[in-house]
């Protein structure tokens, strides 16, 4: 607006210095014309501007929500991370603590079992006893590798294997 008020008045200013001025009818014709082609270019570069502006304001506006998101992800996904870590650790614990009294019960039944002569229903409460105590322990196990190959510090064997007799 500054600017385009400038032009006009430099314009309107260099037209009463000019010798004849704005004596006579085809001058101030000219005059008007000019004046009137330099109103409606100062609207038309004021509109653009306006617009350029408001579309600049938005862009901006749209960079500091995208980079205020990026970061609240970032800080999203490190939550999730630690989270993840943790997690591990809860599971690895867990299972040192349940595999290690486990462990200590079923050394006991296997002794049990070889050494002694039983009744059957013992024979089949202390068999019962321990192949569920070495499905727990299966099971803690494959818990423990679990834990192992999400933190990189398993090794994977490979193996060929025949598949039939897998699936049999």
């Amino acid at each position: 607006l500054v600017a385009v008020s400038l032009v006009i008045l430099m314009y309107v200013g260099a037209c009463l210095i000019h010798p004849g001025g704005i004596s006579g009818h085809e001058a101030r014709r000219m005059f008007e014309n000019n004046l009137y082609f330099l109103v409606l270019t100062g609207i038309i570069v004021m509109t653009g501007s306006f617009f350029h502006s408001k579309y600049r304001f938005r862009e901006f506006s749209l960079r500091y929500e995208l980079d205020r998101n990026r970061k609240a992800l970032e800080e999203s996904n490190q939550k999730l991370l630690e989270m993840d870590q943790i997690k591990g650790r809860f599971f690895a614990n867990i299972s040192h603590e349940l595999r290690t009294p486990l462990t200590l019960l079923l050394a006991p039944l296997e002794s049990l079992l070889r050494r002694f002569n039983l009744d059957p229903d013992t024979k089949d409460l202390l068999v019962t006893m321990h192949s569920n105590g070495m499905r727990l322990l299966k099971l803690i196990n494959d818990l423990l590798d679990l834990v192992r190959l999400e933190s990189g510090r398993m090794e994977i064997k490979h193996e060929p294997l025949q598949v039939s007799e897998f699936v049999k």
